[in-house]
């Protein structure tokens, strides 16, 4: 007995111990509330004497700052149900120490069947750590580039913004607080906003993507909004969180009809097959003009390998299989072949298969077009066959040369489509405007064969006329035709053949061209003068500008941008002299032999 006596002092002296040693207070209550024991913990943190606390009803200490009615509510359940709880967190103004919030926890300490039930009550602190948690909470709040709004879940009204909201909208402060989300403007074409707060009742996420948002000043805003619930204090909170994805909108409206026009033109064109291919060489897509001339519908070859549409022999060749690795290797791959037909007929095509990259260089597919040549073809071979022996007429070579030329400059024509469908997928400007550049360097080609098939002559190209074409074309390309007046002088009529006519085009072209880019900045305004002459056995051409002059110091020999490289070379395939002056703007002067005349030194 003295032994078992001795253990239970023991026993009680380090569960003493024990309690006394954590740094939070503890309070033991019996059946009625009263406080048997508080620790050391308890009368420090609370300033209190033990006189002021043991024997006493919990909710007579102080000033009654401990008879909270979910309290009362709770401690009875664990002292009769034994259903402990946890993270209860109250807020009061208490004596001696002001107000502070604590989170209470409370575990039965009595075993089943004893008739003394006792009930153990733990009490924290959390005033700082709350007030630290306020700050980083508001700091966040005060800084975030998401709009919040918060709302009192049961009034259903909007009681705080930070600032991104107002910053996003253009509404002020006083919009918003105090508002139903319904009431407000900015919310008066989201019907999804309304329902926000039923739905977080039930959910932990609400989540609406892509909703329509109105700003002050009528402007459209696409956002994201995710909605939740939650409390604070005694009180039910929805925040309402607003993510601006209105570029994201914008970029997808655009890419979407885009798509929708390159559908529309794929779908228009029928003289040509044309169609896509996956990396992998498959058909990907097919348009009607490909259903009219091979004869299959887009079900019947999409998924299909290229090599579909090729002859036996030229499958057993590998010819498809070059045609892809030419256009993965230097972006496109032209051929002249025969084809053969669902029917099994065969056609000669003319086409070029290109190869089309992302950004980022990431090759995402090819594009073929094709043109039916068959009668041409066969044509040819008759004129070969019979050239010996049969005299073809002038009218007959004049046709035959306007075909040529047709063919080419449909050709140039298919490329520049494709520069500008490849454009349309370029975002960087510096990229885009290398694409235009090619795309008008390639027009100004085709605009030589053009004139020669309009023409009645193919042995030379006015060069007067050209230049009355193509310079007020590039004006209006560089949207200058209200700032910019454009003069020609010199002879009505210069003439070129057309071998030194596509330098000539590609020279023009790059002067003028540069003009627009850097003579005239906006707002300024001027005139660019274009004189073409023939002086004996040389032609003349100057490109003059009213602008703002060339660079101090600029080199043109020895400078490294692509256009004057080409100004250069393509005054070097003239045979010519090249002279730049700045007067009044500047003046681009070339010299070189005209038609039929040897080159002068």
């Amino acid at each position: 007995m003295k032994k078992t006596l001795r253990a239970t002092e023991e026993a009680r002296d380090f569960a003493e111990s024990l309690i006394e040693t954590v740094r939070e207070p503890l309070v033991v209550l019996d059946a009625d509330l009263r406080v048997q024991r508080a620790t050391s913990a308890f009368h420090e943190t609370f300033q209190v004497s033990r006189t002021e606390t043991e024997g006493r009803l919990l909710y007579d200490l102080g000033n009654g700052q401990w008879n909270i009615p979910r309290l009362r509510e709770l401690l009875g359940e664990a002292i009769f149900r034994n259903d402990s709880f946890q993270d209860l967190e109250i807020e009061h103004i208490f004596p001696h120490i002001g107000r502070r919030r604590m989170r209470l926890n409370a575990r039965r300490i009595s075993a089943e069947g004893e008739q003394q039930r006792r009930v153990l009550l733990a009490i924290e602190d959390i005033t700082e750590r709350r007030e630290q948690a306020e700050i980083r909470y508001q700091r966040l709040f005060e800084t975030a580039k998401d709009g919040m709004v918060i709302c009192d879940a049961e009034r259903e009204r909007v009681t705080d913004v930070n600032p991104f909201v107002l910053e996003l909208t253009g509404y002020p402060r006083e919009e918003w607080v105090g508002r139903s989300l319904s009431e407000l403007e900015a919310f008066r074409n989201a019907p999804e906003v309304m329902n926000i707060f039923r739905e977080a009742s039930s959910k932990d996420i609400v989540r609406h993507d892509g909703v329509g948002l109105v700003a002050s000043d009528g402007r459209k805003i696409y956002a994201d909004l995710v909605g939740n619930r939650y409390v604070v204090g005694n009180r039910q909170v929805v925040q309402v969180n607003i993510r601006d994805v209105t570029a994201r909108h914008t970029a997808g409206e655009a890419l979407r009809e885009s798509e929708e026009r390159f559908r529309l033109l794929v779908e228009s064109v029928q003289d040509h097959a044309l169609f896509q291919l996956n990396p992998e060489g498959r058909i990907s897509n097919w348009n009607i003009g490909a259903q009219r001339i091979f004869g299959y519908t887009d079900s019947e070859v999409v998924g299909q390998a290229f090599r579909r549409i090729f002859t036996t022999e030229d499958v057993e060749a590998g010819a498809p299989e070059q045609e892809l690795a030419q256009a993965r290797r230097t972006g496109n791959s032209e051929d002249e072949r025969w084809h053969i037909r669902k029917d099994g007929s065969r056609f000669f095509a003319s086409g070029v298969l290109t190869a089309i990259r992302d950004p980022q260089g990431m090759l995402r597919g090819f594009v073929k077009i094709m043109r039916d040549v068959t009668e041409h073809r066969l044509a040819s071979e008759k004129l070969k066959q019979h050239a010996d022996l049969l005299r073809i007429s002038v009218s007959e070579k004049e046709a035959l040369l306007k075909e040529v030329h047709h063919r080419v400059k449909n050709n140039l024509q298919v490329i520049v489509s494709l520069l500008n469908l490849q454009a349309r997928q370029i975002e960087e400007k510096r990229v885009l405007a290398l694409f235009e550049e090619t795309r008008n360097r390639v027009m100004a080609i085709s605009s030589i064969h053009e004139q020669l098939y309009q023409g009645t002559s193919f042995a030379n190209i006015d060069l007067t006329s050209y230049a009355r074409k193509l310079v007020p074309s590039l004006v209006r390309f560089y949207s200058l035709e209200q700032r910019v007046h454009v003069a020609f002088e010199g002879d009505a009529r210069v003439a070129l053949e057309l071998e030194r006519a596509v330098p000539f085009a590609m020279l023009l072209n790059e002067l003028v061209s540069n003009a627009c880019k850097h003579a005239f900045p906006a707002p300024a305004a001027g005139t660019i003068r274009i004189g073409i002459h023939e002086e004996g056995r040389r032609i003349e051409l100057i490109v003059a500008d009213t602008g703002r002059g060339l660079p101090v110091g600029l080199d043109f020999q020895q400078a490294s941008s692509l256009g004057l490289m080409l100004v250069q070379g393509m005054v070097r395939q003239l045979r010519g002299t090249l002279e730049f002056r700045s007067e009044a703007g500047t003046i681009a002067r070339v010299l070189f032999p005209s038609a039929g005349s040897e080159s002068e030194e």
